[in-house]
C-alpha cells in the first residue's frame, strides 16, 4: 500500500497528522479527553507504525468499512459510476477474506467522496465549508 493511500484513509478516519517531540505522528480522533502528555500513549502512532496496520490487521480496516457504508454508500447509490460498485465489492472483498482488494476498494470509494466534497472549497479564500 502506497503511502498516500494510507494518509487518505487515515484523513477520511479523522486522523491528524501533529507534531511531536521527534517528527510527527498520527493522532486519534478518539478519547479525547486526555488531560496530560502522559495519557497520549495508544493515542499517537509513528507513521510506519500507523501504515503498517490498515494492511495487517481487520480490527483497523473494518471500521474503514463501516465508515464508507455510513457515509460514502448512501451518496453512491444510483450514480452509475465505476466507483458505484466499490461499497459492494469492498464487502465482497471482506468476505472473500482478501484485504487487498478490501483497501482498493476503499480507495476508490473514498477518493469519490471526496472529489464530491470539492465543489464546498470556498472559491475566495480555499477554507473548506460545511457545504452551506
Amino acid at each position: 500500500m502506497k503511502t498516500t493511500e494510507n494518509k487518505l484513509i487515515a484523513e477520511f478516519m479523522g486522523y491528524k497528522l501533529v507534531k511531536c517531540n521527534d517528527g510527527q505522528a498520527w493522532e486519534s480522533p478518539h478519547e479525547k479527553d486526555i488531560d496530560d502528555i502522559f495519557n497520549l500513549h495508544g493515542r499517537l502512532w509513528r507513521e510506519n507504525e500507523f501504515y503498517y496496520k490498515w494492511e495487517t490487521s481487520w480490527d483497523w480496516l473494518m471500521p474503514v468499512y463501516f465508515q464508507i457504508q455510513n457515509t460514502i454508500a448512501p451518496l453512491m447509490d444510483g450514480t452509475n459510476g465505476e466507483h458505484e460498485n466499490s461499497c459492494a465489492d469492498m464487502g465482497l472483498a471482506i468476505l472473500d477474506d482478501n484485504k487487498e482488494e478490501a483497501i482498493k476498494q476503499a480507495i476508490i470509494a473514498i477518493n469519490w467522496y471526496n472529489k464530491q466534497k470539492e465543489p464546498f472549497v470556498s472559491k475566495t479564500n480555499g477554507a473548506k465549508t460545511n457545504g452551506a
